[in-house]
């Protein structure tokens, strides 16, 4: 794998990982099972979750290209396996349909 495939993938991990916290941040926050004193709209955290979304469906389109879909699974296995892996499995299906 040449570098800047590796670092796709990377940032792609790092990227989920990011907008799976600022997501369930804003919905914890949505809910009230969270008060923190926030400076700014909770919408302009929705908007950047959205953002993200957006930029992590061009990175898979990227992997794609790269045909880079068996290291992916790789690098998101490795990911889940480090947060304690129980939601692999679910997630690989949904990346699966969009790679």
């Amino acid at each position: 794998m040449r570098p800047y495939q590796e670092r796709l993938l990377i940032e792609y991990v790092e990227l989920y990982d990011k907008r799976t916290k600022l997501s369930q941040f804003i919905e914890k926050t949505i809910n009230d099972q969270l008060t923190p004193t926030l400076r700014c709209p909770i919408g302009l955290l929705q908007a950047q979750c959205a953002v993200m979304d957006a930029y992590l469906c061009i990175l898979k389109e990227r992997v794609k290209c790269e045909h880079l879909q068996t290291e992916f699974e790789e690098h998101m296995y490795r990911f889940f396996k480090s947060k304690g892996g129980s939601e692999y499995g679910t997630i690989c299906k949904k990346e699966d349909q969009n790679i």
